[in-house]
């Protein structure tokens, strides 16, 4: 068994970072006096089991990269224990020392073998007070008990006495919830606050007990208007904190923030910055804007529109379709539910020709979209396959269907993947008009990362590298020196923002 990491993040070993590694633009957190590098590892889906994953960690740190951020629920635990396995490494071939790398975790969500085993504690009810079975496979706790039982585990993945900064996560699920059981926002409000101000009171301790330095909330809705059902409101939080005494360790915010999701540059980050508590910026890359999932890269763009196309291949599977009664369906010996269900699946060529316009965007399309459909008509085709007696033409109806199906999601991949690369192509003509030239080294990637590294407000902005290729991408960045984008700035690139559309036109 691998031996307890002993010590933390201090001011001065994270300073002498700047010594070896000249080329990074070092800044100190006035909260901490911490010295970290501008863009912290995002150890989202890193996971123990894959060596890529493990490369791309040592290579960051290797390079300078200080700031590293992981959740007890990131890959069920795999996160934490990749970072674990990497620190025990720790102050050797040329990696960082413990004590110059600021480690950040947090709690709150409940799934996988978390749920399992909370389950198991008691099989007949919660195992905590207070959960919140927000749905099936997915509750979230931020209860005093249930925050001491979590850094005991995250502590024994990690490897280490100490995590620098514990944050709750997403606490606002209590208000999600709150409000689709029909509470009132006055009600709801007070219970999410009081909730937060004993966690805050569990965390004081921990922090007193030394298991962790400081603590804070990550949460997506700190952004959100005032009169949001499940707006988390920074003002109350400081109020909580100030009341414990002068002298409290809640010293971190982390929110989302990038080029579509420009909220905290409204007054969050200002007031983080006057009350000295840490700035942390995540999903540079990865926005929600008109409720549709981007990935803000540039897209190579295609000479023609596919649209044409895609239409000319859905016809054809369309036509397919129509046999499907005559084809296939009378000789399908199964009960009627599973007919009716079969006879949906061998639809979705007529169901893409009515909706493909209305799908979700590209990335989500790729990431859920795609696969479910293509899993969909794989269960339909192996379903009909199991049954006895299929004759010839119903066996060669279903390859003429799966090689059809294959080419029309093929031509909607291309479909969408255009018209993304389009509007990532609006998006980067008016960044050229709006942000300063110095931001723009010609990618949209450049422009969204560079834009938050200019941001004097934003202490560190996380970044997913699970791989060595987004390390390289994240050392190239930190050497470039950009002059300050003002939060003024950000607000103009907001309202520009008002006049984007995300349609194909």
């Amino acid at each position: 068994m691998s031996k307890i990491i002993t010590g933390d993040a201090t001011p001065e070993h994270t300073a002498e970072l700047c010594d070896t590694h000249d080329k990074i633009r070092y800044t100190t957190w006035p909260a901490t006096g911490h010295t970290a590098a501008p863009l912290g590892f995002g150890a989202y889906r890193v996971h123990v089991n894959l060596e890529t994953h493990r490369h791309a960690l040592r290579k960051a740190l290797l390079n300078g990269v200080n700031v590293v951020d992981t959740s007890a629920n990131y890959t069920d635990g795999g996160s934490e224990q990749l970072i674990g396995s990497v620190l025990q490494e720790c102050g050797k071939e040329g990696l960082p020392d413990r004590e110059q790398i600021i480690l950040i975790s947090k709690a709150g969500y409940i799934q996988g073998s978390n749920l399992s085993r909370l389950q198991q504690m008691n099989p007949n009810g919660d195992a905590y007070p207070e959960i919140i079975h927000f749905q099936q496979g997915l509750s979230h706790c931020i209860h005093p008990d249930f925050i001491e039982d979590q850094i005991t585990l995250s502590l024994e993945r990690l490897q280490c006495e100490t995590i620098d900064f514990f944050l709750l996560h997403n606490p606002e699920y209590y208000l999600f919830d709150a409000h689709k059981k029909g509470m009132g926002m006055e009600e709801s409000r007070r219970v999410y606050y009081d909730r937060i101000d004993r966690a805050f009171l569990q965390l004081e301790q921990e922090a007193q007990r030394g298991r962790i330095q400081y603590y804070g909330i990550s949460s997506n809705t700190f952004t959100l208007n005032p009169a949001h059902y499940a707006y988390t409101d920074y003002d109350r939080l400081r109020e909580l904190a100030r009341r414990i005494g002068k002298n409290n360790r809640f010293k971190m915010i982390q929110f989302p923030m990038n080029l579509m999701e420009t909220g905290a540059a409204d007054d969050l980050l200002q007031k983080g910055i006057n009350d000295q508590v840490v700035t942390v910026s995540n999903r540079p890359l990865n926005a929600y804007f008109h409720n549709q999932l981007m990935r803000l890269v540039s897209l190579e763009l295609l000479e023609e529109d596919p649209e044409a196309e895609l239409k000319s291949r859905l016809k054809t599977l369309v036509e397919h379709e129509k046999k499907y009664l005559e084809t296939v369906a009378p000789h399908l010996k199964t009960d009627p539910e599973k007919q009716k269900h079969l006879a949906g699946i061998f639809a979705t060529g007529y169901y893409l020709a009515s909706n493909y316009h209305k799908l979700t965007g590209y990335w989500n399309w790729l990431d859920q979209q795609a696969r479910f459909l293509a899993d969909s008509v794989s269960y339909g085709v192996q379903e009909i396959n199991n049954l006895k007696d299929i004759p010839e033409s119903v066996s060669q109806w279903l390859d003429e269907y799966v090689e059809r199906i294959n080419a029309v999601l093929d031509q909607l991949t291309l479909y969408l993947g255009y018209h993304a690369a389009m509007l990532n192509n609006r998006i980067f003509n008016l960044a050229g008009q709006l942000l300063p030239r110095h931001l723009n080294t010609g990618l949209l990637q450049d422009i969204a990362v560079n834009a938050l590294r200019a941001t004097a407000e934003v202490d560190v902005t996380l970044l997913g590298m699970r791989h060595p290729a987004y390390v390289d991408d994240a050392i190239e960045w930190l050497s470039q020196e950009h002059p300050p984008l003002s939060l003024n700035k950000w607000r103009k690139w907001h309202k520009a923002l008002k006049g984007l559309s995300i349609s194909p036109s």
